[in-house]
């Protein structure tokens, strides 16, 4: 008849040395390919995470240039001179225009 099977502190394993290697080998395998999966979804989770910070630096960028809450450029700055001292010299040739009428 068959007996039942009791399994203890003081129960043994048989098993053939090229069975062991070979359970040691996928054990192996399996844990490499996890770690090497774990690692590459660290480096895109820190990829994704630069990246969106880039995305908000660039938004923020977008919304606030055109309304002159960054500053403005060299460039800018010069023409805004350039673009005064037109006016004023319009102004004054408005001026000479008006002393010509009044002598005629």
């Amino acid at each position: 008849m068959n007996k039942p099977i009791s399994v203890n502190e003081d129960s043994t394993i048989a098993i053939p040395i090229r069975n062991l290697f070979f359970l040691l080998a996928v054990f192996a395998t399996a844990l490499f390919t996890y770690m090497e999966i774990q690692e590459r979804l660290n480096v895109l989770d820190n990829t994704l995470i630069i990246q969106q910070k880039d995305i908000d630096l660039n938004s923020h960028f977008r919304v606030n240039w055109p309304l002159g809450n960054l500053g403005s450029l060299p460039a800018d700055s010069e023409q805004f001179i350039r673009i005064d001292y037109l006016e004023k010299e319009i102004d004054k040739i408005k001026i000479n225009i008006e002393d010509i009428k009044d002598n005629n």
